[in-house]
């Protein structure tokens, strides 16, 4: 018997079977032909990669835990592993918005205990622990007069 009498064969088969069993059979012969893919999951940012890596901050230059600082004005700098793409910053109290930022200088500081945070984000929105330094601002010496807050905007003609 020839290929042509196979295919006749067939093709009568395929032409008397109902509309569900032709569905069902294409099915079973596309699963049984798929060959099983492995996942290679090497996205840096997804937590379920093997190699992901949390976003993280250190301090560059930022006083030592508790030190006394003896200048009204400060810089601080800090930095991020590989993939952290914005930071934000709190003095004493307040947050500031994400930036990429990664330094920051303040002036005119006031006496008295301060405290310094900042945490890092990756663009997926997953965060770093937050790392606080503590620090103590003492930059008069002597006898001396001082006003509190040491900086203070004021309009023409405005009291202070």
């Amino acid at each position: 018997m020839d290929s042509k009498y196979y295919g006749r064969l067939f093709l009568q088969w395929v032409t008397g079977m109902s509309y569900r069993f032709k569905i069902g059979w294409l099915c079973i012969i596309l699963i049984l032909s798929c060959e099983k893919i492995d996942l290679i999951q090497d996205n840096p940012l997804d937590p379920g990669n093997p190699d992901y890596e949390p976003p993280s901050v250190i301090l560059l230059a930022a006083p030592d835990e508790g030190a006394t600082i003896n200048e009204f004005e400060m810089s601080l700098s800090w930095s991020g592993n590989e993939n952290v793409t914005e930071y934000r910053w709190q003095f004493d109290d307040d947050w500031a918005d994400w930036t990429d930022e990664t330094s920051v200088v303040w002036s005119y500081l006031d006496e008295s205990d301060h405290s310094f945070s900042v945490q890092s984000r990756y663009s997926t929105g997953d965060t770093s622990s937050i790392v606080t330094r503590s620090f103590i601002v003492d930059a008069v010496t002597g006898p001396a007069l001082m006003f509190y807050p040491r900086r203070h905007q004021a309009a023409v003609g405005e009291t202070v």
